[in-house]
């Protein structure tokens, strides 16, 4: 009798308990796939920035400009010298904010930014990078010290950089899932994206066929698969861009992006101009030569060494002071007819001096690298990462060895070590993905940058974007190769 009660008493499963997608295996999920960890990192980085006081909006030289973007319908928006994303961006936190709109901008970027490290991180297990190998080539993102330094910079850097994030995410889906066409589509909608909020991103409009038709053959193979993928990469990278330059070309009378390339590049012509090269130059040229060359000689303390030290501390100077005044001057203020201009003196600049422009270029190589390196080692999350994988080193070890004792002769069969080859050819692909994505995206950016301007590290912190996660990544396929 008492036997009976106690079974016919016994409590009866729950719905939870009895169906396979009850809250436990849920919970089991996000645990696998790393989402718990994802969103405490990202928690972590809010609360890291709010003590830090890293959500305080600081105004820059150039946040003017972006406020004060006519509307990206009129004709006026494509005579700028901004692009249209990032006072889209501001206006849409205008509406948020309202008087206090400012104060919005830090929190949505950072927003932003996470969510972009979240759909990274959702694309290297979409392409069944193993768990660990993921949380190693995503987590690091979350220490990338240029996030961190322009949170709260009301500029467009963090906002382009994140859109490059996703760019790269859904680039990284279409070459795994080729048949996914949709994916490269979103790929090229983030390059633009990317670039329209910050042109130095323009570097992702080659490099998005360039790198699709590589990893396509060099990780799968050199077959229809891979040319079907360069044409809907150039496809999607390439059309919009020219499309944009041509509607430019016919509203507005400029074929480019923006009216700002000779804003930049004349920073450095300014600097290597001397008198020889003169007689080499155009009349308009000439004048402008003539004048730029007379500032300089009233300032006492001008560097003409041409040192790559001396050439980043005076580049904005020789820009915003002297040629940008002189150009308006000589133009009548009119922002395209300026840029025209300075891009005429660059131009014939470089011709004339092709050696200068040359030391210039091998100078400003090395620090790219420098900063490169620089920005991989302040990221104190590559530390970390090392350190624990340091001690996954050790248990594996310290676990192998008690294996041995045990097992003295262990035997393997056929299908055991089939799956062991599989699992390391999946395991090898994936970290050179990540290995030839980080190369590449850092030469990419890096060149386009040093053609124009100082390499500093409000630029080699985007281009060092993936580089924590090659070393986490390479480390972590040196230790599963020592303990398979």
């Amino acid at each position: 009798m008492r036997s009976w009660i106690l079974t016919s008493t016994k409590r009866l499963p729950t719905e939870q308990e009895s169906n396979p997608t009850s809250m436990e295996s849920r919970l089991s999920f996000f645990r696998r796939d790393g989402l718990l960890l994802y969103g405490a990192a990202g928690c972590f980085y809010m609360l890291l920035a709010w003590l830090l006081g890293t959500l305080q909006p600081l105004r820059q030289i150039d946040t003017e400009s972006y406020e004060h973007f006519p509307s990206p319908l009129s004709l006026s928006a494509l005579e700028q010298t901004r692009t249209f994303v990032y006072p889209v961006f501001l206006k849409f936190a205008a509406v948020l904010g309202g008087t206090n709109a400012a104060a919005w901008v830090p929190l949505l970027q950072s927003v932003i930014w996470l969510g972009a490290i979240g759909v990274w991180g959702g694309a290297l297990r979409s392409c069944r990078f193993p768990t660990r190998m993921a949380l190693a080539a995503s987590l690091p993102l979350y220490g990338l010290p240029f996030a961190r330094r322009y949170t709260s910079m009301l500029t467009p850097d963090l906002l382009a950089c994140s859109f490059s994030l996703v760019a790269a995410a859904a680039w990284l889906v279409a070459i795994y899932h080729p048949n996914r066409w949709g994916m490269m589509m979103v790929a090229g909608a983030c390059v633009f994206a990317a670039y329209q909020t910050k042109p130095v991103y323009l570097f992702l409009v080659p490099w998005l066929p360039i790198a699709t038709w590589v990893a396509r053959g060099w990780l799968f193979a050199w077959d229809r698969t891979a040319l079907r993928s360069f044409y809907q990469a150039s496809l999607v990278a390439i059309v919009p861009f020219i499309a944009w330059c041509t509607l430019r070309w016919m509203l507005v009378g400029h074929f480019g992006l923006v009216s700002f390339g000779g804003y930049n590049i004349v920073g450095i012509t300014g600097q290597l101009v001397a008198p020889e090269h003169l007689p080499r130059l155009t009349a308009r040229s000439q004048d402008l030569g003539e004048r730029i060359l007379a500032e300089r000689t009233k300032r006492t303390d001008w560097n003409t060494s041409g040192a790559f030290d001396s050439v980043t501390q005076q580049f904005n100077p020789m820009v915003w002071e002297i040629a940008v005044p002189i150009a308006s001057e000589l133009e009548g203020g009119e922002p395209k007819r300026i840029n025209a201009r300075l891009s005429q003196f660059s131009r014939e600049i470089l011709l004339a001096s092709p050696k200068e422009y040359g030391i210039w270029l091998l100078r400003a190589m090395k620090h790219a690298a420098i900063e490169l390196i620089r920005s991989l080692g302040s990221n104190p999350l590559v530390w970390i990462a090392i350190a624990w994988m340091g001690w996954f080193w050790c248990t594996d070890w310290l676990s192998m060895k008690r294996r041995s004792e045990l097992f003295p002769h262990p035997q393997r069969n056929e299908s055991d070590g089939e799956h062991d080859a599989t699992v390391a050819i999946e395991r090898m692909r994936a970290a050179q993905t990540i290995v030839w994505l980080s190369i590449g995206w850092s030469v990419g950016k890096m060149m386009l940058v040093i053609l124009v301007e100082p390499p500093n590290d409000r630029y080699a912190g985007p281009a060092s974007l993936f580089l924590a996660s090659a070393v986490v990544t390479v480390i972590s396929q040196i230790r599963r190769s020592g303990n398979p």
